[in-house]
């Protein structure tokens, strides 16, 4: 389910999450928050970002994940990725 969430991020397909995907993802999680997803997103991309200078690849996406959920029931994991996943089905 991680790396559909990363292909859907992946507008372009290039395989890298660029700042400017990652800004789109986050304000359609954050609706009407644009300034805050903006913020959000820079973050978050420069801690995902471990070389700091091309993206967000698949494997550096998977870590990041890794970590955030790590300790957490699968059911909960799954259930967070896929609400994550639904905001590019609206």
């Amino acid at each position: 389910m991680l790396k559909a969430l990363f292909k859907d991020v992946d507008q372009d397909d290039s395989g890298k999450i660029s700042l400017h995907e990652m800004a789109a993802f986050a304000k359609m999680c954050l609706p009407g928050k644009k300034r805050m997803a903006e913020k959000k997103a820079g973050r978050i991309l420069a801690e995902m970002d471990r070389k700091g200078y091309d993206g967000v690849d698949l494997g550096e996406w998977m870590t990041f994940f890794e970590h955030m959920y790590e300790g957490k029931k699968e059911d909960a994991v799954t259930a967070a990725i896929i609400k994550l996943r639904d905001h590019f089905k609206a």
